[in-house]
Parts: structure tokens; sequence; C-alpha cells
């Protein structure tokens, strides 16, 4: 059963687990995006503004790519791999991640552009799109459509629990960076600072939903994992 209620309370656990090891990853691909993403705005105009919106989405799903992995671990009660080989295991569906996010972000973009509405049902029906691709192995179309078939029937649950996630990580870090000054130094370090902060929690909500519809016997967070939080 999808409710927002326990999502947050077992992805509040594995952020607690797991944010050293979130933190860190997500702070190193953030500082990568963002001298990236700096270099590409120099210049200024439609194109490099383009590239810096799609930059933010690889860089995103790569942290998300790395973290459903170590929640796997914490799943299945496993020992938790090192840095480097969460770093290969979402390298090596890298190009999936990358379309999956494009087609995600465009998608949904457009869809509320249009009528707000078909972009919101895109966002909830395609949103497991990176467990299926790291956990499953599915391509990017592939796990398009299985997103579509396991959310189907809960896509208003799924929805909520995500707007309210996104709601809840962003909100802050806007208002924040208008009180500082937008477009300062001071605005971006205020950005890259929530970014890897909150990244990690979006990626454990993300995931603990996809256990919730595909694993709804087994808790999200193995009982030996869990003792390690409660410590």
């Amino acid at each position: 059963m999808i409710s927002i209620g326990p999502i947050f309370r077992d992805a509040w656990a594995l952020y607690r687990l797991l944010w050293q090891r979130g933190v860190s990853v997500a702070a190193v691909v953030f500082a990568i995006v963002g001298v990236a993403s700096y270099l590409a705005g120099r210049s200024g105009g439609a194109g490099p503004a383009f590239a810096i919106l799609v930059l933010g989405l690889i860089g995103q799903v790569f942290v998300q790519g790395m973290l459903v992995e170590a929640v796997r671990n914490v799943h299945e009660g496993r020992p938790q791999e090192s840095v480097r080989a969460l770093y290969d295991r979402a390298g090596a569906v890298f190009p999936s991640l990358v379309v999956g996010s494009i087609v995600y972000g465009v998608g949904v973009g457009i869809g509320i552009v249009l009528l707000i509405v078909p972009g919101l049902f895109l966002a909830a029906r395609w949103s497991m799109f990176v467990p299926l691709i790291v956990l499953e192995g599915n391509r990017s179309g592939p796990a398009r459509v299985k997103s579509n078939e396991l959310v189907k029937g809960k896509t208003s649950a799924v929805l909520v629990t995500i707007v309210v996630m996104y709601l809840a990580v962003t909100a802050p870090s806007i208002v924040l960076q208008f009180a500082v000054g937008a477009g300062t130094v001071a605005a971006a370090v205020v950005g890259f600072v929530f970014a890897a902060l909150s990244a990690p929690f979006e990626a454990h909500v993300l995931t603990t939903i996809y256990y919730r519809l595909t694993d709804p016997a087994r808790p999200v967070i193995h009982r030996g994992s869990a003792r390690a939080v409660e410590a």
C-alpha cells in the first residue's frame, strides 16, 4: 500500500542510515554538475540554458542510480558496497539513466505546459524508471512501460507522495536562494548545499515506493539494517 506517512518514515530511516554516503555522493556529483553548468552558462543564450537543465537532470538521476543500489543492500540485509562499486553499477547503466531522465523531464514538462494534468500523470506513472533500470536491468523504454504498469491503480497516491516530497525539499531552497539574491554566488552555494542534502532523501522516497510496489510482503529496511538505524 502506498501512503505518505509510512513512505516518508522509511525514507527518513534510510536517510539516517546512509546519510554520510548519500550526502558525500550527491556533493561530488553536484559539484561536477555545478562547474559544468557554470562553464556552459558563461556564453548565455538558449542553448547553454538547455544544457544546464540537462546537466541538472543527469546529475540528479545519477545520484539516484547510485543510492538505489545502496538501498538494495539495506533491503536485502547485505553489507554496504564501496562508493566506487556504487559508481560502477550506476555507470554501467548510465546511457539508459540519461535517456530516461531526459525523456521523463521533457514528457512531464510538455504535459504540464499543455494541460497540467497530463504532466502530473506522467510524473507519477514514469517515476519508477530509475529503480527499474538499476535494479532490474531494464533499458529506458521498457523501464517506462513497466513503471506505468507498476503505478497503475495507485497513480494518485504515488503522485501526491512525489509532489509533497518535491515541495518539502525544493521550496525552502528556492525561497532561501531568492532571499540571498537570485543569480549570486551565495544563491549558487545555497542551491548546491540543498541539492547535496536533499537528493539522497528524494532517491530514498522513490526507492521506498518501488519496494512497496514490488515487494510489499517484506519491510523496506531489513531487520539487521533497522537495528543499525535504531542504535
